[in-house]
C-alpha cells in the first residue's frame, strides 16, 4: 500500500515539476526537486517534512498563481487552465504526501524500490 502511495506522488511530483518549468516558474520547481534526496545507502527518497513544509505559510506554494504579469508563460487565454491544473497537483501532492507520512511513520520514504 505504501509503495503505491509513494510511486503515486512521485509521479505528481514529477508531472508538476515539468508543468512548472513549461509555464516557466523555475523556482518552484526547483523547491520541488530539493524534496528528492539519495539516502546514506544511495537509495532516491522523499522528503516529505520538506515536502510538506511548502504547504506552510512560511513557504505558499499553495498561493502560488500562475499569471502572464508575473513572467510565467502562460497567456490570458489559457491562465485560468493552467492555474486550474496547478491547483489540482498541488493538492494531490499535497494530500500523497500527508497519506505516505501517516502510512509510514517516517519523514523520508524510499521511491527506488517502489518504482
Amino acid at each position: 500500500m505504501l509503495h503505491s502511495t509513494v510511486n503515486q506522488l512521485f509521479e505528481q511530483l514529477v508531472t508538476c515539476e515539468q508543468f512548472l518549468d513549461s509555464c516557466g516558474e523555475l523556482m518552484w520547481r526547483d523547491k520541488l526537486r530539493e524534496a528528492l534526496i539519495v539516502d546514506a545507502a544511495g537509495n532516491e527518497a522523499l522528503d516529505l517534512d520538506l515536502l510538506l513544509s511548502y504547504f506552510s505559510q512560511g513557504e505558499a506554494f499553495f498561493e502560488l498563481e500562475l499569471s502572464s504579469d508575473l513572467g510565467h508563460r502562460v497567456s490570458e487565454t489559457t491562465e485560468t487552465g493552467a492555474n486550474s491544473h496547478l491547483v489540482t497537483l498541488r493538492l494531490d501532492i499535497y494530500y500523497l504526501a500527508q497519506r505516505c507520512r501517516d502510512e509510514s511513520n517516517q519523514s523520508i520514504v524510499i521511491i527506488s524500490s517502489s518504482l
